[in-house]
């Protein structure tokens, strides 16, 4: 049976690899018992009264986070009461990727809208978090009462909604979102819905009409909630699919990007050779977004002018190959390990018919062999022909063909990771 009271026993389930690798004086049982019996009163005492958040700006938005380990223990035990309470889960990002894929092939007519919630962890208005609260009758009261004291500790310190940055918020989300997500799934034309946090995507028959379906979408959503209205984009397949007679020029019906991805569509070409079963099915493209190979891009020119600063030769190796290749890394809050890396992100993409891939290449090369701009005319004064040599010995193609997974120490990738802080 679940147990979802704050003993030392649930709290010790709680502590890390990376909380013992921070403070190896955990390893002293000792230190780990005052550790847990702080934990324990902290939850029978609303943190001691205090506020458990801290926060710090990035890239305009407000991140919490909690720096006090007595403190953290209880608040991802109350994380994992949340989920067990209420079965929320966020959906796959290789699910809906998939899914899209398939349905994007279809012969039929059809619409797609790629939505964006304004502010999203920030504007769920309090009354409704509040009401979703109440309503949580499998959640401890124990739970609750500490889930109300960090919303209100929140709100105290000048911040709206749920605090962003924080494990316990995503749930939260999941959670005040679910009503809003069976509206949308359930509408008459809609035939897929997905939403990955604040980005949302939606597949109907194309017999609704547009201005009023998203009216009715943005009235669906939970109190204080808005729909971004210069990230809105509809795409229409017209009508059925319609083969085109080669040598004339593949038609691309539409295109969109959406979670790191970028979706074509074309008509595909006559072919007698084809059965009649695949001759009513578009062709579809999926490579990386536009968005995300400017920020290869960019992570690379900051791994060059970091060596030319620095000239840590083996660092800017690293970084190269931490870019280029697939990697191990686990999640703190599952403790399962994924893989991730250039094959492991965008695992729908063809490597070798990848425009993104080539132009990632490209550019690497040509960040490693110019001599030209601010960046690398420095770098390339510091890197010798061996060097370039090294560096030239990995590109994304192999990365993403072959799948090599390389191992990094946590505390290398931290340092890896180091000048692209803030991007």
């Amino acid at each position: 049976m679940y147990d979802a009271s704050y003993n030392k026993k649930t709290l010790a389930r709680e502590l890390r690899k990376t909380d013992i690798h921070n403070d190896p004086s955990l390893k002293v049982e000792a230190t780990k018992d005052v550790l847990l019996t702080a934990a324990v009163e902290s939850s029978k005492t609303l943190f001691d009264g205090s506020n458990p958040l801290r926060s710090f700006s990035l890239k305009g938005k407000t991140i919490s986070c909690v720096d006090r380990l007595a403190y953290d223990l209880v608040i991802r035990k109350l994380c994992k009461n949340l989920k067990h309470a209420t079965l929320v889960r966020q959906q796959n990002r290789n699910a809906i990727i998939f899914s899209i894929t398939k349905l994007l092939a279809e012969g039929t007519p059809y619409r797609i809208y790629r939505l964006d919630i304004r502010s999203f962890y920030e504007s769920f208005s309090t009354e409704y978090i509040e009401e979703t609260i109440d309503s949580l009758r499998k959640l401890s009261t124990q739970s609750a009462k500490l889930l109300r004291y960090i919303l209100n500790s929140h709100y105290q310190a000048g911040g709206t909604g749920i605090p962003r940055g924080l494990p316990l918020s995503a749930t939260l989300s999941e959670l005040l979102m679910q009503p809003f997500d069976r509206k949308v799934k359930n509408a008459p034309e809609v035939f897929f819905y997905a939403r990955y946090v604040d980005d949302i995507i939606i597949i109907t028959s194309r017999n609704e009409k547009k201005t009023a379906f998203k009216k009715w979408i943005a009235q669906q959503l939970p109190g204080g909630l808005k729909l971004n209205p210069t990230k809105q984009h509809v795409k229409t397949a017209e009508s059925r699919v319609e083969p085109y007679k080669p040598p004339a020029l593949q038609k691309e019906l539409l295109q969109f990007d959406y979670l790191g991805y970028s979706f074509s569509v074309k008509e595909p070409p006559k072919d007698s050779t084809v059965s009649q079963s695949l001759k009513h099915f578009r062709s579809v493209t999926t490579d990386i977004a536009p968005k995300k190979i400017k920020k290869l891009k960019t992570r690379i020119s900051r791994s060059m002018l970091d060596f030319s600063k620095t000239g840590d030769f083996e660092l800017l190796k690293l970084r190269i190959k931490f870019l280029t290749t697939n990697f191990r890394i686990k999640d703190p809050d599952t403790h399962q390990t994924r893989l991730a890396g250039i094959f492991y992100s965008y695992p729908f993409i063809q490597g070798v018919n990848s425009r993104g891939i080539q132009q990632l290449d490209k550019f690497l090369k040509n960040a490693i062999l110019s001599k030209c701009g601010r960046i690398y005319s420095a770098s390339s004064t510091a890197l010798t022909k061996p060097m370039k040599r090294q560096l030239l010995g990995h590109s994304f193609l192999n990365g993403h063909i072959n799948k090599p997974i390389v191992h990094f120490h946590p505390q290398t990738i931290k340092l890896i990771q180091e000048c692209w802080k803030n991007e």
